[in-house]
């Protein structure tokens, strides 16, 4: 984690979260998704290797997050129109969906960072790709939120347990759930999106 970053506690109650789906709009992102609130609005999605980034405005309280599979458009059949399956890719939407269509400053821009476990046994023989695919999500991230020039200001990645991730764009706050099984189903992710073989 770099230096300097909150910590996160994995705590959310139900009862906190049946309050805030009881008030906000509620969007569940499958992979490959991303969302743009610009009414108060509960995202939300389960990771395992994949990563989420929220980015949130506090003076104009517009938020959007994503639902990334892969670290980059070289690693997926990108044949289509679905850029939100790679975290390069999705990052630069995501910033020019909040500058340009909802005219927020740049400059007024936060992120956070979700994802990127290890969700292999630790006895599989799988491939050193498919087992650092969290690993290079997260370094994805960061390094397309560098580019950006987005401040993080908060993370929670890696470990060998995924977790349910709810972002509130009314306060830009983040709560986190641990979940026992986090696998994606194959057939939860769009054919654009895997990997090439």
């Amino acid at each position: 984690m770099p230096a300097n970053l909150p910590h996160i506690p994995i705590k959310a109650s139900a009862k906190e979260l049946d309050a805030l789906r009881a008030r906000l709009t509620s969007v569940d992102l499958k992979p490959g998704e991303m969302h743009v609130a610009a009414t108060p609005t509960l995202i939300s999605t389960v990771l395992g290797s994949c990563v989420s980034v929220c980015l949130y405005s506090p003076t104009t309280k517009i938020g959007a997050m994503c639902h990334c599979i892969l670290p980059s458009r070289s690693e997926a059949h990108m044949q289509r129109d679905n850029p939100h399956c790679c975290v390069d890719s999705c990052v630069s939407n995501m910033l020019e969906e909040l500058t340009r269509r909802h005219k927020v400053l740049p400059a007024k821009i936060k992120a956070k960072l979700f994802g990127g476990a290890n969700l292999l046994p630790a006895d599989a023989e799988a491939d050193e790709e498919a087992a650092t695919i969290g690993r290079r999500n997260v370094e994805a991230a960061r390094r397309a939120l560098r580019e950006h020039d987005l401040p993080l200001v908060a993370e929670c990645v890696g470990g060998e347990q995924g977790y349910k991730v709810f972002f509130n764009t009314e306060n830009g706050e983040v709560l986190l759930r641990r979940v026992k099984n986090s696998r994606v189903d194959e057939h939860e992710i769009p054919s654009e999106c895997r990997r090439k073989n």
